[in-house]
């Protein structure tokens, strides 16, 4: 595959085969911890990170790595990247950390990375890799944005808020409250809420597809 070849298909995965909203992987943060923008920008942000990371890591060392220990270097590697990530928001980011628990831990199961670190083999550059791992992150980090930010406005009637935990102080006067106050409607804070959200991005993208093929045919 030519490089120009490389980089027109992967850019598919910002919307065409984007991992999330067609094959639905790393849809538990989605669902869970994406409940305001500021958790689910930290959290995309992490998994952006450590998925750039482990398939430099990986390209890199892939040709000196047995068939047979592969898998066990995989794992490896994911793990060692999420420690330290994990490690370096409590040391610098110990209240963003706090917020988000558990799940920077779980992000080493999260199926978007161990389906990119499986096309590894097939890349030829290390810079493949990387730019391989930096569109599907952000992709990844888009639909987070857009399920938290939705999911804050309608769960919270807020917006912007806890942005002080990734952008400093200067951050606290962000938040806003689009339609008052009292504005809530509370199932958007639980997991049921942030499906119907993901169902209505799934719908979304089916028309706009739809529509498209329809024009082309």
């Amino acid at each position: 595959m030519s490089t120009s070849s490389f980089f027109q298909n992967n850019n598919r995965h910002f919307w065409t085969d984007n991992l999330t909203l067609v094959k639905l992987l790393g849809i538990t943060p989605v669902l869970s911890i994406a409940t305001t923008l500021s958790t689910a920008l930290a959290i995309g942000l992490a998994t952006l990170v450590i998925l750039i990371s482990s398939n430099i890591a990986i390209s890199i060392l892939r040709k000196k790595i047995t068939e047979k220990m592969q898998i066990v270097f995989n794992i490896v590697v994911v793990a060692s990247l999420v420690c330290i990530t994990d490690l370096v928001m409590q040391a610098f980011a110990y209240e963003l950390s706090t917020s988000i628990g558990i799940f920077v831990p779980l992000i080493a199961t999260n199926g978007i990375i161990w389906d990119r670190i499986s096309t590894i083999t097939c890349q030829k550059t290390v810079a493949q890799a990387a730019y391989d791992g930096l569109v599907c992150g952000t992709a990844y980090l888009m639909i987070l944005s857009i399920v938290g930010v939705s999911r804050e406005i309608l769960g919270a009637g807020t917006i912007f808020k806890d942005m002080h935990l990734i952008f400093g102080s200067v951050a606290k006067s962000w938040i806003a409250y689009p339609f008052g106050e009292n504005f809530k409607v509370l199932i958007f804070n639980f997991p049921c809420g942030a499906f119907f959200i993901l169902a209505g991005l799934l719908a979304i993208k089916s028309t706009i597809d739809s529509a498209f093929y329809r024009e082309n045919k």
